[in-house]
Order: C-alpha cells, then sequence, then structure tokens
C-alpha cells in the first residue's frame, strides 16, 4: 500500500483539526448539559485524538503531546461510570414498560446518573478547555513540524498498524468463550487497531475496509462489555436496596443478553481476519 507523504500531511493535520475542533465544540456543550450523545461523542473523540497523539509520540518527543493525552485520558475515565449509566437505561428501557423490577431498577439507574453527573460537573470548567485548547495548538505546531521534515512518515503509520494488528491477533488467539475477561481484552486491543486504522482509511478509502465494518464488530464486542456491566449493576443494586425477591426475572434476563451477546459474536468472530493483511516494507516505501 503506497501512499503519497504529501496526500499523508495533508490529511493527517486535517484529521488533528477536525477532531481537536470537535472535541472542544463537545466540551463547551458539556458544559451546559451532560446529554447522553455528548458524553458519547465527547468519549469517541478522546479515543481518536489519544491514538493519533500516541502515534506521532512514538517518532517525536513532545511534552505538549504526552500533557494532553493524560488530561484527555482524566475526563475519559471520569465520564466512563456516567456513560455506562446512560447505556444501560438506553439498551433496558423498554423492558421497564411491562416489568415493575425493570422499571424499579431503571429508577434507580436514572438516580445514580444525577448523583454522577452532580460530581462530574464541579470537573468541568472553562478554565480547564482553555488549557486543553492550549495544549492541542502547541501540539499540533510540532507534529506540524515534525511531518514536514519527514520524522514522521505515511510508511511510520502503516507499519504501526501492523504492530497493533498483531497485538489484536495474539490476544484472538487467546479467547476462551467461557472466560469474558479474555473477550475483553482482545476488545481493548481492537479498539485501538479501529482507531489507528481510522486514519489510513481517511487517506486511502478505496483500497481499505470502511471504518463502518470495524465498527459493526466492535460493537458486537461492546455489546458483551455492556451485559457484564448490566450483571454487576443489578448486583449493586440489590444488594443496596435488599430487594432480593427481584434477583431472579433481573438476573435471569442479564443471563440471556449476555448469552445472546456472546452468541452472536461468535458467529462473526472469524471476520477479524479480512479487516487487515500485514504490508511489508517494500508495499509502504
Amino acid at each position: 500500500m503506497k501512499i503519497e507523504d504529501t496526500i499523508f500531511i495533508e490529511e493527517v493535520q486535517k484529521r488533528y483539526e477536525l477532531l481537536t475542533d470537535t472535541y472542544i465544540s463537545l466540551y463547551n456543550n458539556a458544559l451546559k448539559k451532560f446529554k447522553n450523545e455528548t458524553i458519547h461523542d465527547l468519549r469517541v473523540c478522546s479515543r481518536r485524538i489519544i491514538t493519533l497523539v500516541e502515534f506521532a509520540l512514538t517518532k517525536i518527543n513532545s511534552v505538549y503531546g504526552e500533557n494532553l493525552i493524560k488530561i484527555l485520558k482524566f475526563y475519559f475515565k471520569k465520564l466512563s461510570k456516567l456513560r455506562d449509566i446512560q447505556i444501560l437505561q438506553e439498551n433496558n428501557k423498554a423492558k421497564a414498560i411491562n416489568s415493575k423490577n425493570w422499571l424499579a431498577f431503571i429508577n434507580y439507574l436514572v438516580k445514580q446518573e444525577k448523583k454522577t453527573i452532580k460530581k462530574l460537573q464541579s470537573l468541568f470548567s472553562q478554565e480547564k478547555l482553555t488549557e486543553i485548547e492550549g495544549l492541542f495548538f502547541f501540539f499540533e505546531l510540532e507534529m506540524r513540524k515534525a511531518l514536514n521534515n519527514g520524522a514522521i512518515k505515511a510508511k511510520d503509520l502503516v507499519e504501526a498498524i501492523n504492530e497493533k494488528y498483531k497485538q489484536v491477533m495474539i490476544k484472538y488467539n487467546q479467547i476462551e468463550i467461557s472466560d469474558i475477561e479474555t473477550i475483553h481484552k482482545f476488545r481493548i486491543k481492537f479498539k485501538k487497531f479501529r482507531y489507528l486504522y481510522e486514519f489510513l482509511q481517511q487517506i486511502d478509502a478505496e483500497n481499505s475496509i470502511s471504518s463502518k465494518e470495524l465498527g459493526k464488530y466492535q460493537t458486537l464486542l461492546g455489546d458483551i462489555q455492556d451485559s457484564e456491566i448490566l450483571n454487576r449493576s443489578i448486583l449493586v443494586y440489590l444488594k443496596k436496596t435488599g430487594k432480593y425477591n427481584q434477583a431472579s426475572e433481573l438476573l435471569s434476563d442479564a443471563a440471556g443478553i449476555k448469552t445472546a451477546a456472546v452468541l452472536k459474536f461468535i458467529e462473526k468472530k472469524n471476520e477479524i481476519y479480512k479487516f487487515w493483511v500485514e504490508q511489508s516494507e517494500t508495499e509502504t516505501n
């Protein structure tokens, strides 16, 4: 896969500017209201920026880049609990229509969401956003310089994707369907591969698989993780409220959701082989 370095430079800069502008817009939205879609999009945007910056940092040294990753990961982690609660509500609210037990659980989640948002609001401020914007700006200057002087080349991206895919396949071959933790570890590596691959897809769309295809595969893995979170959340709910008379229905339904998610993954599991063919050095020069 041959990519012109001039095209590579233009596309990486364009991608970085788009992502950072999007992040700033979403952060501003979060300052006003913690909407479900805002939290989701902010976390996804964070992952994409972190992926690009981490790739650049394999070729250059940058205090700005290192600090940028730290602050983005800080917010990403802090928003994880809220996003989990919101996903649980979205995925299971329909069950509350015909079940008093599920309605009680959803109402519990709504209360937890409000408490979590209240705690998070103090972490978001215009001052913090100004700090992030500064890091975006100064890291962009350093990355642009590195791109223009050849410190970061198109072949470096392809080599990085090769390495990410190797890591994915190591975890893939370690999957034991009876051990959900092995699927979770595979999912983490796959996400890192996917977000790096997206940069290549932007540059060479004709010769690469659509990111949507990888997204569908990632969703299969995400559904399994969501089912695990659901089960853990129900157990916490039962312990906190003492409503163990609801355990049978809630845990039984959660087990069914988990089984269905795992079966869907098994059906599509081998699609991993179509997403990438390792590129040799001669192909990337």
